[in-house]
């Protein structure tokens, strides 16, 4: 792969703020194109993918983006399906999600 992508790694170390002013997340969606971002949601080692997921597609949609796409890869079928591969290629932003075990 020739090809060199350039990019920013924002990364986030927890217990940003989901209810206030959301300080953080607007400046990921500034750094992804604004209201024109197009967010891919990305939940990884989390027992609960679709509720953390459900959770940031409402913040990043309260922010007027009107393009947010949840991915859920439980498996190597996940990874691989045309449909997830698309959206992560689109994306302006691939924003991870990865809860622990707490």
């Amino acid at each position: 792969m020739d090809e060199k992508i350039k990019g920013r790694l924002v990364i986030i170390g927890g217990g940003e703020d989901k209810s206030g002013k959301c300080d953080i997340l607007k400046k990921v969606t500034e750094l992804s194109g604004g209201n024109k971002a197009n967010i891919a949601i990305v939940t990884v080692a989390t027992q609960k993918p679709k509720e953390y997921g459900n959770i940031y597609t409402g913040l990043f949609k309260k922010m007027d983006i009107s393009k947010v796409n949840m991915v859920n890869i439980e498996n190597r079928k996940d990874a691989n399906d045309p449909n997830n591969i698309k959206i992560l290629n689109e994306a302006s932003c691939v924003f991870f999600y990865w809860r622990g075990s707490a």
